[in-house]
This record gives structure tokens, sequence and C-alpha cells, in this order.
């Protein structure tokens, strides 16, 4: 039977909630993005149950595996945060150094870099512990552990600092801390902004003149250095778990998280979008329904209602389905086809969903054909 094809984009896709949810590439895909502004995030999870104490260090938001084994460090079962493992340095000289990290990490006007951190010593008699900090070719910013105190050593200019250190805090050994640090760049009105939080409250804060110096460099030419120990001699070994970046300044005290983070939404946030036949009583051919990639279809990731009017009212109503049950449904007559898809993910799972056609007959073409008419010629 012949029919047409109708192209499925999602330029003019409405996204319930649309923080959730991404339109890219020119509306060819729809994609669960990071909830909160969250721009980086490692659980320092092993692959597997049965992995050796070396592995990889995993970022979900990219789902790329960044780092192998680091001499000095291992992910280790013992003393994790969450999860299955965590992050154990023993105090040499290399840090774990991550690369190509997200360039919203590097060029955001807005960062805040957050962690739990267990140090075996609380005091580093005056050496300094560097907890997370972004280098390239020297550090940009950096979070240490220093005696009993946190530092935010800040670059504001190519040879120019701002440091801002706690008072009094006195950190505990064998105790794990939420620890945050947040900044924020001035400009010619105002002051950059920077602040300490250590288990949701603020134990340090201060202005400073300038920009975090981002030093010219394109993403995939800097790095984040993770337990980088600058003086070894003195320094045991210390944990580092769930280890989290927001492009976003938060200047307020806050609830430290009481398990690891999910990363995407599991509420089954939803994108409706509405095709026009172009003339009233057309016929939607669902058999026909594909998309340019249907991974997150075929496995349940991504399920679909359907409708279609002639007064482009949509009306979704029954079952989510599966790509394949969609399939199987009857022909919907009207001029508009109505679809509304609903992103599934356990919250470590990001979905997305492409550019697709279904097939469409006009009315024309859904007229039964008639046999020619014979006209007398005299």
């Amino acid at each position: 039977m012949a029919y047409l094809e109708k192209l499925i984009k999602y330029d003019q896709a409405l996204l319930d909630p649309a923080p959730e949810l991404e339109i890219v590439d020119n509306g060819s895909r729809l994609r669960l993005k990071p909830l909160d502004r969250l721009v980086y995030l490692s659980h320092f999870e092993k692959e597997t149950a049965g992995a050796s104490d070396y592995g990889v260090i995993y970022e979900e938001i990219n789902r790329i595996a960044l780092i192998g084994t680091i001499s000095g460090h291992q992910l280790t079962t013992t003393l994790a945060k969450f999860g299955n493992s965590c992050l154990r340095d023993y105090a040499n000289k290399y840090a774990v150094s991550v690369s190509d990290i997200p360039e919203a990490v590097v060029q955001a006007p807005e960062l805040t870099i957050d962690f739990w951190y267990r140090p075996n010593t609380a005091n580093t008699n005056g050496k300094i512990r560097s907890l997370v900090e972004r280098w390239y070719p020297h550090w940009c910013w950096r979070i240490s552990h220093v005696n009993r105190e946190l530092k935010l050593d800040i670059s504001n200019a190519p040879s120019s600092y701002v440091t801002l250190q706690t008072l009094g805090l006195n950190l505990d050994a064998l105790t794990y801390y939420h620890i945050r640090a947040t900044m924020r760049d001035g400009d010619e009105m105002n002051l950059g902004q920077a602040k300490i939080f250590v288990d949701g409250n603020e134990v340090a804060g201060c202005g400073f003149s300038g920009a975090v110096n981002k030093f010219g460099q394109g993403f995939d030419k800097s790095c984040l250095k993770i337990l980088n120990s600058l003086d070894y001699s003195s320094l045991v070994a210390c944990y580092l778990d769930e280890l989290r970046i927001f492009d976003q300044y938060r200047p307020d005290n806050f609830t430290p998280p009481s398990q690891a983070t999910k990363p995407f939404s599991q509420d089954l946030p939803k994108a409706r979008v509405s095709l026009d036949a172009g003339a009233a009583n057309a016929l939607w051919i669902l058999s026909d329904l594909a998309f340019l990639d249907e991974t997150d279809l075929l496995s349940g990731g991504i399920k679909i209602r359907a409708d279609a009017d002639n007064d482009n009212t949509p009306s979704f109503s029954g079952d989510l389905l599966t790509l394949s049950q969609t399939r199987m449904l009857a022909n919907l007559p009207g001029r508009y086809l109505h679809l509304e898809f609903n992103f599934d993910s356990d919250g470590d799972t990001q979905r997305t969903l492409y550019a697709g056609k279904v097939g469409l007959q006009s009315q024309r073409l859904a007229l039964a054909r008639q046999a020619p008419e014979i006209i007398a010629r005299f």
C-alpha cells in the first residue's frame, strides 16, 4: 500500500519538566540531561565487584572511563563512603590526573566542587595535601588540607593568587567530612566570591578581584588532579569519595548527600511532539514508526503513547509502550499525530531519543481506487 513518510524532529517539542530534558543537534535529538547543573561526577566505583583493587575512575555524565592505574593510589573497598569502593592515596608523589574534563569545568564563570574526604592523620605538620585542583600548566584553583585546616587557592591572574583558609576548624583523623568549595568570577562592577563549607556549613568566605584565571586553554588541554600530596614524607593514607562539580555558585548552607548521587531524573520526564499531515482524516501508519538510533526505545528506556485527531488537541491515555509494542498498534486517523515520549532511567543512565519517521497516507491515497469511467464518443 502506497504511503508517504513524515519526519519526526523535536525543534518544537514540549518538555516536561524542561530542566530535566534538552534538545540538541538542531532538534535531531532529545536527551535526559544531568540534574542540578551537574557537569562532573565520579563515584570511584570499580567496574565489577570482582575487579582488582586497581581499576578505572568512572564518570557518569559522559559515560567514559577516564583513567587507569596510578602509582600510589587505588580504588579500595575499605572505608568507602558510598557504594563499593573509594579512592585511597598512599601519599605517593603521583596525583590522579583526569584529562579531557568537561568544558564547563574549565570555562564556567561559576563553579562548585564537593566531595567526601577522610584523613588518616588530621595534622599535616605544615605539609600541603592537595585534595582536588584544576591544573594547566599550573593550578587555576586548588582545595587542600594543611595542618587541621582547609584552604582554597584561586589564581585570579597569570601570576596572582588569592588564598581563603579556615581558622579553628580542627579536622579530626579517621572521620569522613563533606567538603565544598564554591566560587564566582568578578567583573568591573563586583568582586568575585568564594566560600568553603564543611558538612553543609560555611566555614570561610571572601571576595577577590577579577575572575578565576582560565589561562586561555581549551578543555582538552587541562585536567583535574586528585589527592596530590605536594610533600610526601610526613603524610599517610587518606580517602576520597563521591566527587561532584556543578557549573553554579552555591553560597548557602545545605544538607550533605546521604547516598550516592543519581545524576539523571528517575521521574519519567516527558517530551511531546505533534506532526501535521496538512489535511483532515489522514492515516498514520504506526507499524512504520522508526528512529535513527532505537537503543533506548527498544530496551524500554524510552516509552511511547500516541494519539491522533483533526483539531490538534492531544489526549494521551493507556499504558506506556515500547517501540515494538507501538508498532503493533492499529493505524490512527486524523490530521495530527501526537507522540509522547517518557524517559525512564534508574538515575545512573542517560537516555537519548533520535530523530525518526512515521508512515502517512493522505485522504486521497486512502480512498479506494475506482475503475475509470468509459465515455462514449459521438
